[in-house]
C-alpha cells in the first residue's frame, strides 16, 4: 500500500462532505462551488498560479524528477500549475481516486505521472496525471507516484497506456468551448462543402465522410469565423438542439445558412427564430410543419436519421429564403440527392 498514513490528518473529512462543504483537506486553495468543481478550481490556478502558489512552502516546489517517490498535495498543486497543455479534468474521476486515497486504499500502479520538457529540463509540461494529481491536493494525502520525463512532443498527443487522445481532447487543450459539439460540427460542415454531392451520397450520417483528428484540427485552426458562428447557434438554439436530437447539426446548420445570407438579415434572424420558439406561424408556414415532424420525431418509435433531419431543414430554409410560404418538406435518400442550400 502506497498510502502515507502518517500524514493523515485525524479529522480527515470524507470527500462527500468536502464537496457538501466546497474545500478541501488543506487551505493551500479553495474548491470552487456549482458545476464542475475540480474544473473551475483547475481554470483559476492557471489564470493566476502565484496567488495559490505563495501559500506553499518553497521547499515543495521543486521541479519533477524521475523515480517512484511520495508527493505531498503541495508539490501536487505546484505540478498542476504547469498543467498548460491537458485535456479537461473530469471531476468525477477525480473524487473516485480520492475516495481511494482518503479510505488509505490507494496502490502505485506504475503508471507514470508523465512531464514534457523539450528544452532540456528549464520548463515542464505536465502531460499525464492531472487527475491524480488533484486527488492528492483535494485530500491532504502524500501517496507513491511513478514519475518519467519526457521530450518526445508526441506525448502532447497521447494519454494513458499510449492510446491516443480524441480530437475533443486536443480541442480543449487548445482551449476551444464546446469542443465536442465543434468536432461533430466541423464534419458535417465538410461533408456538405467539400463533396459532390454534398455527403458523398451517403443516405445517412452514418456512412457520410469520415475525416482524420489532423483534418478536423487544421479546419478549426484555420477558420476562426466557423467557431464564432457555431459558437453563437450553440448558444441561440437551446430548443433547436432538442428537437434536432443533435446540438452540432444544429450549430452547423446555422454556419451553413449564414453563409447564404448573413447573421444580420432579416430572413436569417427570423428563421432560427421560428425554429426556436414557433411563435407567430401560420398553419401553412414551413418551419411549423418542420417544427411538427421534428417534435413528433423525438417521441417516435422508429426515428429520422439525423441526415434526413438535417436534409428537412435545408428544404425548409431554402423555401424561406426563397420567400415561398408553400412546398415540400420531405426526403427520399434512396431516390434524392441531399439538397442545396440555396
Amino acid at each position: 500500500m502506497s498510502t502515507d498514513k502518517g500524514s493523515r490528518q485525524p479529522n480527515r473529512r470524507t470527500i462527500g462532505q468536502l464537496m457538501d462543504d466546497q474545500q478541501s483537506n488543506n487551505d493551500i486553495m479553495p474548491l470552487l462551488g456549482g458545476y464542475k468543481r475540480v474544473q473551475s478550481t483547475q481554470d483559476l490556478l492557471l489564470a493566476d498560479p502565484y496567488e495559490a502558489l505563495k501559500r506553499i512552502d518553497s521547499k515543495y516546489m521543486f521541479k519533477p524528477k524521475e523515480g517512484d517517490q511520495r508527493i505531498r498535495p503541495e508539490t501536487c498543486l505546484y505540478w498542476l500549475s504547469l498543467n498548460t497543455s491537458n485535456r479537461i479534468v473530469t471531476d468525477a474521476r477525480v473524487y473516485e481516486l480520492a475516495e481511494c486515497m482518503v479510505a488509505d486504499d490507494w496502490h502505485n500502479t506504475f503508471n507514470p505521472v508523465l512531464f514534457y520538457t523539450g528544452d532540456g529540463g528549464k520548463s515542464f509540461i505536465l502531460a499525464n496525471g492531472q487527475t491524480r494529481m488533484w486527488a492528492g491536493w483535494l485530500t491532504g494525502c502524500t501517496v507513491e507516484h511513478t514519475v518519467r520525463i519526457t521530450d518526445d512532443p508526441k506525448v502532447l498527443t497521447h494519454v494513458d497506456d499510449h492510446k491516443a487522445r480524441t480530437v475533443g481532447d486536443l480541442l480543449s487543450t487548445k482551449k476551444y468551448a464546446n469542443y465536442n459539439v465543434l468536432v461533430s460540427a466541423t464534419t458535417f460542415v465538410r461533408g456538405y462543402q467539400e463533396f459532390d454531392p454534398p455527403f458523398d451520397g451517403a443516405v445517412s450520417m452514418h456512412n457520410g465522410p469520415k475525416f482524420k483528428r489532423g483534418q478536423i484540427l487544421e479546419f478549426v485552426e484555420d477558420n476562426p469565423d466557423f467557431v464564432a458562428t457555431l459558437g453563437d447557434g450553440h448558444r441561440a438554439l437551446p430548443w433547436t438542439k432538442r428537437m434536432m436530437r443533435s446540438p452540432s447539426m444544429a450549430s452547423a446548420l446555422y454556419y451553413l445558412t449564414s453563409l447564404s445570407s448573413s447573421t444580420s438579415s432579416p430572413t436569417f434572424i427570423k428563421f432560427w427564430e421560428a425554429m426556436e420558439t414557433g411563435v407567430g406561424l401560420d398553419a401553412s408556414h414551413p418551419v411549423l410543419r418542420l417544427r411538427q415532424m421534428l417534435l413528433s420525431n423525438m417521441t417516435a418509435p422508429k426515428r429520422y436519421d439525423s441526415l434526413t433531419v438535417a436534409a428537412l431543414v435545408v428544404k425548409a430554409w431554402n423555401l424561406i429564403h426563397a420567400g415561398r410560404v408553400r412546398g415540400r418538406i420531405a426526403w427520399s435518400p434512396q431516390t434524392e440527392r441531399f439538397p442545396s442550400i440555396t
